[in-house]
């Protein structure tokens, strides 16, 4: 949810939506982890303004993908943006967490593992170690997905992509 906050932070004040800053944030680099950009896996589970919100098909979820809005708009660029997500994640899968179909500079799929359970909880708390993560990424820059074995901790990749300009 905090990065559905921050994305709609960034947007609302760029298109001088009421109650948010007029003009452009500058923000370098947005790391998501399990956001539900294009919704939430088990619409029903619960019942609240918040996770109707994020419901596939919402208005809401429908105003984030309105091409004016989407992250190759000008009110995006300049901002670096990185989604990770996980296949065993079962409150946002992982096409909704890297907003498959649409563009973001860096998109990180943990695979599933025998060795760890990357769930959503999980994906938060995983820190570096000794562990290697099975994990497929995209760099738009690149145009291609790579597969690894020997993939960086959840909070590890966002530690990266915050920190390393582009520089992989």
């Amino acid at each position: 949810m905090g990065g559905l906050v921050t994305r709609v932070a960034l947007l609302g004040s760029a298109q001088g939506w009421e109650g948010f800053p007029k003009g452009k944030l500058k923000v370098s680099d947005v790391v998501t982890l399990a956001t539900p950009h294009q919704g939430i896996t088990d619409p029903d589970k619960y019942h609240s303004t918040q996770w109707d919100s994020m419901k596939p098909g919402s208005t809401f979820m429908d105003v984030l993908h309105a091409p004016e809005n989407r992250l190759t708009e000008s009110w995006a660029k300049g901002t670096d943006w990185s989604f990770a997500g996980s296949d065993e994640d079962g409150t946002v899968g992982y096409e909704s967490a890297i907003d498959k179909g649409y563009h973001a500079d860096h998109k990180y799929r943990y695979r599933p593992d025998a060795d760890y359970d990357i769930s959503h909880t999980n994906i938060r708390k995983l820190a570096p170690g000794k562990e290697k993560f099975n994990l497929r990424y995209w760099h738009s820059s690149e145009g291609k997905e790579h597969d690894t074995t020997n993939g960086w901790a959840p909070l590890e990749t966002a530690y990266n992509a915050l920190s390393r300009n582009g520089d992989w």
